[in-house]
């Protein structure tokens, strides 16, 4: 059985990271101490372009949202630049009511 997500813990301001996916719904969430004004959002690749999957998984503080999407390929971008974000970032998908 193949497992899709990722944990990231402290992303660097203005880093990317790519997320194999599932073509699925899944549970975005973002935990933490101190953003230092940074956004968390997740994004999905549409032909060649990276596009925010939606408001609701655009976050500037601690919070979490369901998300769906058909993509093979998903990112988390952490805008800004400087030291690491102090939080813990969880992409999980979501079966039977259960985020893996």
């Amino acid at each position: 059985m193949s497992y899709y997500g990722k944990t990231i813990t402290n992303p660097a301001q203005g880093s990317n990271t790519e997320i194999d996916w599932n073509g699925s719904t899944g549970m975005f969430a973002v935990g933490g101490s101190n953003f230092r004004s940074q956004t968390v959002k997740l994004q999905h690749k549409i032909g060649d372009t990276w596009v925010d999957i939606g408001a609701a998984v655009s976050l500037t503080a601690n919070g979490s949202a369901l998300f769906t999407t058909a993509s093979p390929l998903i990112r988390v971008n952490v805008s800004g630049s400087g030291d690491p974000l102090v939080a813990v970032v969880e992409v999980k998908p979501v079966v039977e009511n259960k985020a893996y």
